[in-house]
């Protein structure tokens, strides 16, 4: 914090003098006005007489700091009028379009239903100056030891106002309240001791106090905040969802959280057990727009609600008077804490406003049982492990197939455990692994080992391997923005594929013996969840909306991070948390401010005279390959240096493992004479090669054209290689040696127009280097090819054009064929079949696996291409068309698999 400028905020002071860190945080405060954000500890008492302190802050205080952050609000979502924070296409222009495209949040009917029930437009108010504000609320609990007694649960909130993107950040989050860890100080009898009722009970009376500053703002009518035009607005607060795993949610709502013996597995519907798996369609379903607008009073909403089979409002008034219907439900006849917020759904309440999120109903839940699944299909328990055994062998093979690709956007796999253990991973990784499963399913030798084991149980292989791929699909379909009518088909399609799940991958209903549990098959709430998705997006926006993923990453800034601050006392910890958390704030704000004024490295100088020596950094060799490839060795696009060619294209941003070749060529003999100069010393040390392939087309490709011609090639040809560069913002690799060996990238390549073709064809290429040519004289690819220039004019001419040396595919590719399949089988041409082509040319990253024919061994002619997870979307959406309409898409053979 030493600056000259700005001595208001900060000074220049003497070494001498340095402000502590406790009277620096105090100057920040007082600066910055984030006193009245300070945590309020307050104590609650609970029903066995132990006192627990609640940190609180300011609701009003909180918010007010989010809005005045110009970087979160310049991310507000694009539907909305920035001076009203409404949104601008009507509500019955939108809900009756049925192209309308269900992404951010106002795309959902539920936020313009908030708004009319708590912040009305009257024609009597300025909207300008009286404002809506929605929040999203998040609880979970996270914990910074290992065994759960430094545990709380953080009360997260957000304006739901800003968009989908900036919902991921942590900085449009604010903690309004930690909840301590209830059960600590009690010890195990005093926890046998305790009903989960009086838990509850517990639990319900903390969190009132937690959102007790939320009350207290909705019952005062709102607060005021000056926006950045300087006006003085009104904002009326009231919960648009709540996000929470669903034990969590089940303990916000009152719902029991224990499946033995519970006749109502899920929250929000009255299904029995056994409806989840031998009823379908199920009997419950959500609502939409245009049933709940055709209704002329609360009292029939009601009556369509309890129709569709979900728990409202009155009932939970009817749970207090009647017993037998509070356990029918499974519902503690508890008051909650969320009756005294202003909620957006007044007929289903808070109950309405936690619909299930991906990440725990997916990755945590029903990808997670398939494996389990595909496990117990091979052999239950310890049956068949000599082939589970072969199976999780090739785990590390399937693992860097995929991982050494330019696509980067695929779930990644786990660094442990193989195929079928997948404890202890995370929400990622078992996405992760499930499709590295399925790639492996599809390839000769998993199709020889695992076949038989399906066959044996009466399962289509084929048809198991579609189900496991709509299965990915559906999910990124939800996550993905979608129009309303693909919204409302895919409700009946997500019951077929609930089918196929049964039939494909079967769960036995197993009691538990001794140590090894039991199973409820497919009768789990998150299986029965999925039925309920589609329409949740026409209620809530897309299932990314209300996916809890940023805020479990949230966790590492709000709890894990400033817990290692704290004294690790458990009586102690929320509150020390929550100063933490506060510090925190008050130190980014601050910085924010001074952050100009910084080195670029943000370290202090060590040394401002040449007699200080400053120690040489210490590194291994991964370092240097890394500094290699990634810094010292970068060639920027349109950027000349020493000893520097121009690399001409602005879609080319930077080259890396530059490798100087020289090629001999004998005129007489056609042989080649090769040599090679690394600019990498690890490299040189190692004796490392460039590709065999680059500099043998390149001088082929010479010969050729120069005999073809009739043209004398110079006796000496210089390149310039290079093993990685960037293209349209994607890196690609084609290098001999990185991360301890081979990677060379695949790509999508469109072939361009040239004197003799008109091009536009596609297909899949294997990249084998980048170069230039750094002498001239040769006919080269762009002159004599593309701009068919006459061999005399040519050979004078210099080429500056950054060219790709591809191994292509037999055959051409097409990507909306792919989104038709999921995979693609394809086979490769012959290695002297090479083609050399502006790097322009290259269209897109993709993902591509070797065929695997052996336990160590995979095909050098047979390869697999596969979506990455954002293309997976219209998978899922092709089947829906396919499901409703029985049109099959028909796909030219061209693009059909090869093998």
């Amino acid at each position: 914090m030493h600056t000259k400028c700005n001595n208001d905020v900060f000074q220049v002071i003497d070494r001498s003098q340095r402000w502590s860190y406790d009277k620096t945080l105090n100057h920040a405060k007082e600066v910055f006005g984030f006193q009245n954000l300070q945590p309020h500890l307050k104590e609650v008492t609970l029903s066995d007489g132990r006192i627990v302190t609640v940190p609180v802050v300011d609701f009003a205080e909180s918010m007010r700091s989010v809005l005045d952050d110009s970087k979160v609000m310049s991310s507000l979502m694009s539907g909305l009028d920035p001076d009203t924070f409404r949104p601008i296409v009507s509500e019955d222009d939108h809900e009756n379009d049925s192209n309308a495209t269900i992404h951010d949040k106002d795309s959902g009917y539920l936020y313009r239903q908030g708004i009319k029930l708590h912040c009305p437009s009257p024609d009597d108010i300025d909207p300008v100056h009286v404002r809506p504000l929605p929040i999203i609320m998040h609880i979970d609990k996270s914990h910074c030891d290992l065994f759960g007694n430094l545990s709380v649960a953080p009360v997260q909130c957000m304006p739901a106002m800003i968009d989908i993107d900036a919902q991921q950040q942590v900085s449009a989050w604010r903690q309004i309240a930690t909840i301590p860890n209830l059960s600590s100080g009690k010890g195990k009898d005093g926890k046998k001791a305790k009903s989960g009722l009086m838990n509850l009970k517990d639990f319900h009376k903390v969190m009132g106090v937690a959102l007790s500053s939320f009350v207290d703002i909705y019952e005062q009518g709102g607060f005021y905040w000056i926006d950045q035009k300087g006006r003085t607005v009104l904002l009326k607060p009231y919960l648009h969802f709540f996000i929470g795993d669903i034990a969590g949610v089940n303990e916000m709502v009152g719902h029991y959280n224990n499946n033995n013996n519970v006749q109502c597995l899920l929250k929000d519907c009255k299904c029995q057990q056994e409806d989840y798996t031998q009823t379908f369609p199920p009997k419950c379903s959500q609502v939409t727009w245009l049933e709940l607008s055709q209704c002329n009073s609360d009292e029939e909403i009601f009556d369509l609600l309890s129709e569709k089979g979900l728990v409202t409002e009155r009932d939970m008034c009817d749970i207090f008077q009647d017993a037998d219907f509070a356990r029918s439900i499974s519902k503690h006849p508890i008051r909650i804490a969320f009756d005294r917020l202003p909620l957006s759904d007044p007929y289903q309440g808070v109950i309405g406003l936690t619909p299930q999120e991906m990440l725990h109903m997916m990755g945590c839940g029903v990808l997670k049982y398939l494996i389990f699944g595909i496990r117990n299909v091979i052999g239950k328990n310890g049956t068949n492990s000599r082939l589970k055994g072969l199976v999780n062998a090739l785990f590390p093979n399937v693992k860097e197939y995929i991982t050494k690709n330019s696509e980067r956007d695929v779930c990644p796999m786990s660094n442990r455990n193989g195929f079928f253990n997948v404890t202890s991973l995370t929400n990622e990784e078992i996405r992760g692994n499930l499709l590295g499963l399925v790639i492996l399913m599809q390839t000769t030798y998993g199709r020889h080992l695992l076949s038989p084991c399906f066959e044996k149980k009466g399962i289509n292989y084929d048809e198991m391997l579609e189900t496991l791929c709509l299965v990915l699909a559906w999910e990124r379909f939800h996550l993905d923005p979608q129009s309303r009518q693909d919204l409302l088909d895919a409700e009946e399609v997500t019951w077929d594929l609930q089918l196929r799940i049964m039939r494909d991958i079967p769960r036995e209903f197993r009691e538990p013996e001794g140590k090894i549990p039991g199973s409820k098959g497919w009768t789990i709430p998150k299986f029965h969840s999925m039925q309920s998705v589609s329409k949740n997006c026409l209620k809530f926006g897309c299932s990314k909306c209300y996916d809890s993923s940023a805020n479990e990453k949230n966790h590492k800034y709000f709890v894990k991070k400033p817990g290692d601050r704290t004294q690790h006392i458990a009586s102690r910890f929320s509150s020390q948390l929550a100063q933490c958390d506060f510090n925190r704030l008050v130190i980014e704000r601050s910085y924010d401010y001074i952050k100009k004024f910084c080195s670029r490295d943000h370290n202090p100088v060590v040394a401002r005279s040449s007699n200080v020596r400053v120690p040489t950094q210490q590194y291994d060799d991964s370092d240097v390959e890394e500094d290699d490839e990634e810094h010292d060795d970068e060639v920027h696009a349109n950027e000349t240096g020493a000893g520097e060619h121009v690399i001409g294209d602005p879609m080319v941003t930077n080259l890396g493992g530059h490798c100087d070749i020289d090629i001999v060529v004998d005129a007489r003999t056609k042989r080649l004479t090769v040599t090679h100069k690394w600019k990498s010393p690890l490299k040189r040390a190692l004796g490392i090669d460039p590709c065999l392939h680059l500099h043998s087309t390149v001088g082929s490709y010479l010969l050729t054209k120069h005999q073809e011609h009739n043209v004398e090639l110079p006796d000496k040809v210089k390149l310039t290689a290079y093993t990685h560069a960037t293209v349209n913002g994607v890196k690609y690799r084609a290098n001999p040696y990185w991360k301890g060996g081979e990677w060379y990238d695949w790509c999508v390549v469109r072939f361009p127009e040239t004197k003799d073709s008109n091009g536009g064809e596609t297909c899949l290429a294997h990249i084998m280097g980048f170069y230039n040519y750094a002498s001239s004289g040769m006919l080269t690819y762009k002159t004599i090819e593309m701009e068919g220039v006459d061999a005399s004019e040519a050979i004078g001419r210099s080429d500056d054009t950054l060219y790709v040396v591809l191994h292509c595919q037999k055959k051409y590719f097409k990507h909306e064929a792919l989104e038709h399949t999921f995979f693609r089988k394809f086979r490769m041409m012959d290695h002297s079949h090479m083609y050399i082509l502006p790097v322009t040319c290259i269209r897109g990253p993709m993902l591509v696996v070797p065929d695997i024919v052996g336990e160590n061994e995979a095909s050098k002619e047979n390869y697999m291409t596969f979506l990455s997870r954002h293309h997976m979307g219209p998978f899922f959406k092709h089947h829906v068309h396919w499901f409703k309409t029985g049109i099959v898409h028909d796909i030219d053979e061209e693009y059909l698999d090869e093998w």
